[in-house]
Formats: C-alpha cells, sequence, structure tokens
C-alpha cells in the first residue's frame, strides 16, 4: 500500500472495505441486495470512500459521484434486469453494460496508491457521469408517463378546493399515482415532480375563467377506474378489460354495419370467447394483448377520416415502444384502451356530423 499521508491510508481502508462488501453484494439474491446494504452501511462506506479519494491530494471540493452511482456499475453486471429493464438488446443499454462490466473489472483489479488516486478518480466520475446520464433519462421518460395525468389530478383539486366542492375518488387517484411514481422513480423524484406541477396548476388555475367542473369530475372519475382496472388485472381479474373490451368490439362493429366484409372479418378475428378461454388458462400477457391492439388500431384507422392518419400512425409507434420496454404490462393497457375509447367518440362523432349535414346537400347514406 503505497501511501504519503493518513488521508491516503484511509481512503485505501475504504477502498478494500467497500471491495469486499460489493463482491458480497453481487453474490447474493437481489431481494437480499436492500438488506445488506443497509445492514453494512454500504452507502455510507461508499462516501466515506470518495470523501477520503478527493482529500487524498489535498482537494476541498465534493466527489462528483455519490455512492449510489458506484454501486450502481456491479448492480447492472450482476442483476441488469433489475438495474436496466428488459430491453437489452438495444445499443444503448449494451453500451452501457460494457461500460459497466469494464468499471467493475478495474474495480476488483486495479491497485490503489499514491500514484494511482488521480487515476483512480477520472475513472470513478466517466462512469458517474454515464450512470447520471442514464437516471436523467429515465427521469425525464418518468416525468412525460406520468406528468398529465398528475396535473390532471392536482387541477381537478385545486378547482374543487376553490369551488368548495368534492371530487369522489380524486384524493386516492392522486395517492395511486405518486406510489406508482415513487416505484418507478424514488420518494425525491416524487416530490420534485408534484411540486413543480402544482406550481404549474397554480398559474393556470389563475387566469381560468370559466370551470367545467362535471368535466373535471367525469375526467378524474375515469382515472380512478383505469388505475382500479390495472390492480384487478394485477390479481388476475379480467371482468372490466372483458367490459370494455366488449364496448369497444360492438361500436367498432357499428361503424362497418354498411361493410360486410369488413364486418364480418372483424367480428370473426375479435373473438372475445377465445380471449375468456385464454384468461381462465391463465395465459394472458402483453404479447396476447398486442395483437388484439393491432385489430383494432387496424380497425379505427380504416374508419377515421385520412386527415388523422398520420397522428394515428406516430401514435401507434410510440406506444409499441412503450409495450416493448414496459416494465409492468397491466399499467400500459388501460392508457391504450383510453385511447381507444377517445378514437371511437371522434370517429362517432364525425360521422354524426358528416350525416346531418347530407340532408342539407340533397344527399343520403
Amino acid at each position: 500500500m503505497n501511501v504519503i499521508n493518513r488521508q491516503q491510508y484511509r481512503c485505501c481502508e475504504h477502498w478494500i472495505h467497500l471491495r469486499g462488501l460489493v463482491d458480497t453484494l453481487i453474490n447474493i439474491p437481489y431481494h437480499h441486495i436492500e438488506e445488506t446494504i443497509n445492514t453494512h452501511q454500504v452507502f455510507q462506506l461508499g462516501t466515506n470512500f470518495l470523501t477520503t479519494l478527493y482529500g487524498s491530494s489535498g482537494e476541498k471540493s465534493l466527489p462528483r459521484t455519490s455512492a449510489e452511482d458506484l454501486l450502481a456499475a456491479f448492480l447492472v453486471n450482476s442483476h441488469p434486469r433489475k438495474m436496466l429493464g428488459d430491453d437489452l438488446d438495444s445499443e444503448n443499454v449494451k453500451d452501457l453494460r460494457r461500460d459497466a462490466e469494464h468499471f467493475s473489472r478495474w474495480f476488483f483489479e486495479a491497485e490503489i496508491g499514491n500514484n494511482s488516486f488521480e487515476k483512480t478518480k477520472r475513472l470513478i466520475e466517466s462512469w458517474g457521469a454515464i450512470w447520471q446520464g442514464r437516471a436523467q433519462e429515465e427521469k425525464t421518460h418518468l416525468e412525460q408517463l406520468f406528468y398529465e395525468e398528475l396535473y390532471g389530478v392536482l387541477r381537478a383539486l385545486e378547482v374543487a378546493k376553490k369551488l368548495g366542492r368534492h371530487i369522489p375518488g380524486a384524493v386516492k387517484t392522486l395517492e395511486f399515482l405518486c406510489h406508482k411514481l415513487t416505484q418507478f422513480g424514488s420518494p425525491v423524484f416524487t416530490v420534485e415532480l408534484t411540486r413543480k406541477i402544482q406550481k404549474q396548476v397554480k398559474q393556470d388555475i389563475s387566469n381560468l375563467k370559466i370551470i367545467d367542473f362535471d368535466k373535471i369530475v367525469r375526467e378524474v372519475t375515469s382515472q380512478a377506474y383505469w388505475q382500479t382496472m390495472e390492480q384487478e388485472m394485477l390479481g388476475n381479474n379480467f371482468e372490466k378489460l372483458i367490459k370494455v373490451l366488449t364496448e369497444i368490439k360492438n361500436r367498432c362493429l357499428a361503424l362497418m354495419k354498411n361493410r360486410p366484409e369488413q364486418f364480418n372479418a372483424f367480428n370473426e378475428y375479435f373473438d372475445l370467447e377465445i380471449l375468456a378461454n385464454v384468461i381462465s388458462h391463465d395465459k394472458f400477457d402483453l404479447e396476447v394483448f398486442e395483437g388484439i391492439f393491432l385489430l383494432i388500431w387496424n380497425c379505427l384507422k380504416e374508419q377515421q377520416a385520412p386527415r388523422h392518419d398520420d397522428s394515428w400512425k406516430v401514435w401507434y409507434t410510440e406506444t409499441v415502444q412503450e409495450i416493448t420496454r414496459s416494465k409492468n404490462w397491466a399499467s400500459v393497457i388501460p392508457l391504450i384502451l383510453n385511447k381507444f375509447l377517445s378514437k371511437l367518440d371522434e370517429i362517432e362523432a364525425e360521422v354524426k356530423m358528416f350525416k346531418s349535414a347530407l340532408p342539407n346537400a340533397g344527399l343520403t347514406c
């Protein structure tokens, strides 16, 4: 151990101790990791190591990499799906895993001492920047997923407060969303995002002159319905799913009543009895739903006005990407079904408008 002062000596001690605990962490089941980290105060040890590393050459600046960032490299290697999700074949994820592997190998093989402290700092900062970049991407993605729903609920609560009214299920909906957001992100991120949205809501409400309170109640009640469906599907209760799919099928068929060939083909392929049988044998998953998704998407594309085709294709591409990277299929399905019902509302409204205009033009349908 080549050191020239007590700070460097302490840094080497922390390094050796940390290396031993990391070796333990990467060789235990994932569900024991949090308990092990807490029991052995691994984060505190990692922080001590980084602090003494930066102080080894007389620096007074704080480490640019956290203990959590440091440990992430080893957990990415030993538990990639838990750390990165199921999309392990994307180029970005492959690059990240390769960087984590190189860093981990160096960490266990390197000799730390007076002549290597600067190199050690550079390598740790390099990995830290990579992992923090990944974390920022995940943070941005989570915000995009949850912002609209959280905004809707917080706005509804703020309006209700001003009017002295009550919205059934609004608080529970907010609690549910915050719980899901914390599961995918962190408590700190949940607080940051809700505060950001609250600020935006208050700005918007201050400029609001006309309030459709009944519409707000309907929106929040709808959100509560989809969240209940998600929880029920996770518990293998698919009654609401079948009910919504039945409504979608019937409304699609109604749009095709003057097109017997399309009507019969759609009715044949969209067989809810077969789906119920799949569910009864515990075989329903996101792959099964993908077939239903494509069938309904194509049907609605054929029924809508051509001017909507481009935006409909963009939504399809974004949704397929979301399905591919989704960690929780039950959270994706309600969002898709809600979009299908909204699209049906749009198509039916345009058909009604078109039909009402025909007599004025001297035409009939």
